[in-house]
């Protein structure tokens, strides 16, 4: 019975790692499709399309709507407005005031807001392999940004913004792992979804109104590429849930540290954008950060069952 106990647990923790291998894929591949789709419509306009086909693609997951307490609905509906919605807003708030570089250390910051929300609030306790991996992969994220070689531009109104932003995707990441444990992960996923086009739908609209919605001649390239991005969201967003409802936040903020490597790399494969000497050796970093967390691991997770 132990051993059969065992390998039924070793076979969900598989299948989750395979999930959680899955969406960082969708999440790393999202860099160089977002690039190619704001070259045809305006940046508001790729984030409004992305949630909306994000959503339309999990009620076709989910066969519906989900029948949730009216009082559920709200709670969700406000965890993806602020958590999904909110961060995508402040993201580009902060990218536009700012610059890349500072973006990108805002993907390094998140894991450790994600760390941090998942103590305070889930009460996790990380292992000593996990915060390592944490301290390694902020490093490697700081290589790669160019940080040590380029330093960082901008002021105190884009920092402000993407620090929101890792307040708000912290907060999102524990909340959805949360609620994930109470009701089923996929309605989790399709109405914090809603709640995300409620914020960013009015972005195609601000966009409209800049004339910025279509910018040059449309082709199907850019609009596969578009619907893409909806769709693999959605798809993501369906398996972020899963995850979060089998392993404790604190171990997929490690996780997080491949996505711009994997970015990096899908660059490289579909823009022909070559990987320069900081992009290497940062992604080389972030690689060991996650092969400690997830070798090194000792016990069971924290929230495993």
């Amino acid at each position: 019975m132990p051993s059969r106990e065992l390998s039924a647990r070793e076979a969900r923790d598989l299948r989750a790692t395979a999930e959680l291998v899955v969406t960082l894929v969708l999440f790393g591949s999202s860099f160089p499709a977002f690039k190619l789709a704001t070259e045809r419509f305006g940046v508001g306009t790729v984030v409004g399309l992305r949630f909306a086909l994000a959503t339309a693609t999990l009620i076709v997951i989910f066969r519906g709507l989900p029948a949730l307490e009216p009082r559920m609905w709200r709670r969700l509906l406000a965890i993806g407005a602020l958590g999904l919605g909110g961060q995508a807003v402040t993201m580009i708030a902060g990218i536009d005031a700012g610059s890349s570089t500072l973006g990108a250390l805002v993907l390094g910051l998140e894991p450790i807001g994600v760390a941090v929300a998942a103590v305070l609030v889930a009460r996790e306790r990380p292992t000593p392999a996990t915060l390592l991996g944490l301290g390694l992969g902020l490093c490697g994220v700081a290589v790669v940004s160019g940080l040590f070689t380029s330093g960082v531009s901008g002021g105190g109104r884009p920092v402000a913004f993407l620090l929101v932003t890792v307040v708000l995707f912290a907060a999102y990441t524990v909340s959805v792992r949360r609620e994930a444990g109470r009701v089923d992960a996929g309605a989790v996923a399709l109405v914090t979804s809603i709640g995300a086009c409620i914020v960013t739908l009015p972005l195609i609209a601000l966009d409209a109104a800049h004339g910025q919605v279509v910018q040059g001649d449309l082709d199907w390239s850019s609009v596969a590429v578009a619907v893409y991005i909806g769709v693999g969201s959605g798809i993501a967003y369906f398996l972020f849930a899963h995850v979060l409802s089998r392993l404790p936040a604190s171990r997929f903020a490690v996780a997080m540290y491949a996505v711009p490597t994997l970015g990096v790399l899908a660059s490289w494969v579909v823009l022909g954008e070559r990987p320069i000497a900081r992009d290497v050796v940062g992604g080389a970093m972030i690689l060991a950060a996650v092969w400690v967390a997830e070798h090194r691991r000792g016990g069971r997770d924290v929230g495993a069952v």
